[in-house]
């Protein structure tokens, strides 16, 4: 009886110790599937990038990847997931690349991913609140920070001034006096386009702001502007020098051209000229009174 219990128990064990890694074989298979079900739910539809509009605005990052992984961004809109591969720009005058993608300008936080094709999530960076007019880098820790971009050429200044309305009021996407200093230091600072370079390169953007109400709801863009337009534009509305990025000073220097020295003359001798005219008239008219 002893025997045939211990025969027993022995294969029990033995059965038990066989089928007990399947289960958490089979577990942990249950884990993995669920992790990769969060993933795929969360990046398996990629929205096609808008492009610029006055809808959205338009976020940079300058980084170095990789095969197979891929830039993208993640946001939530209206309740909605979002999930936008990011469109790329080689800088010509360091060959160096730059990624963009368009959102809606309402959205303050986002998250950089990079993935493959089979949505292997390498990295997964938020951005909690959003800085407007800069350009993001990965910095040693993996982090993501705002950087200064070193020698923009004309066609990626190209790509940074048509994200933003002459006329908008958002810091996001408008002309706003943080906005336009930003994008001063981050972008324009340290260009290497010429001002030849920006007068040539052009841009499709918006006409009839002031004819639809002050408004750019149902506008298209239907005009070719130089970027050297719509950047001088931009800093106009704000009082910003384009070439400084600071506060535009009050030109007094026109008050020592020949021309203003010419008026002042002409029209001083104007004044005697007049004066003594007034003055003969008065003097006939009291001589005409006292006869």
């Amino acid at each position: 009886m002893k025997r045939r219990l211990g025969l027993f128990i022995s294969i029990f064990t033995l059965l038990a110790g066989t089928a007990l890694p399947s289960v958490l074989f089979s577990n942990a298979n249950t884990y993995k599937q669920a992790d990769a079900l969060s993933i795929h739910t969360k990046y398996d539809e990629i929205t096609p990038n808008p492009g610029a509009t006055y809808k959205t605005q338009r976020i940079w990052l300058s980084n170095h990847i990789e095969e197979p992984y891929e830039n993208y961004v993640y946001y939530q809109y209206n309740n909605l997931n979002y999930t936008i591969k990011m469109e790329s720009i080689i800088n010509v005058y360091d060959s160096s690349t730059y990624h963009y993608v368009d959102v809606p300008y309402q959205v303050t936080s986002i998250h950089f991913i990079e993935m493959s094709n089979e949505h292997t999530v390498n990295r997964d960076i938020t951005i909690d609140t959003l800085t407007y007019g800069t350009c993001y880098t990965y910095d040693s820790n993996s982090s993501v920070t705002t950087t200064v971009v070193n020698g923009a050429d004309a066609t990626l200044l190209s790509l940074v001034v048509e994200a933003y309305l002459t006329y908008g009021k958002d810091n996001s996407n408008g002309c706003t006096e943080s906005t336009i200093k930003s994008l001063f230091n981050t972008w324009f600072r340290n260009k290497s386009a010429s001002a030849e370079d920006l007068k040539s390169t052009k841009i499709l953007d918006y006409t009839g702001y002031a004819a639809n109400g002050n408004s750019y709801e149902g506008l298209e863009k239907n005009a070719y502007f130089s970027v050297n337009e719509k950047w001088n534009t931009m800093c106009s509305q704000v009082g910003i020098d384009p070439n400084t990025g600071e506060a535009r000073d009050i030109d007094w220097s026109w008050l020592q051209s020949r021309t203003f020295k010419m008026i002042l003359i002409i029209g001083g001798t104007s004044l005697i000229v007049v004066g003594g005219v007034v003055v003969l008239l008065i003097v006939r008219k009291r001589r005409r009174q006292d006869y």
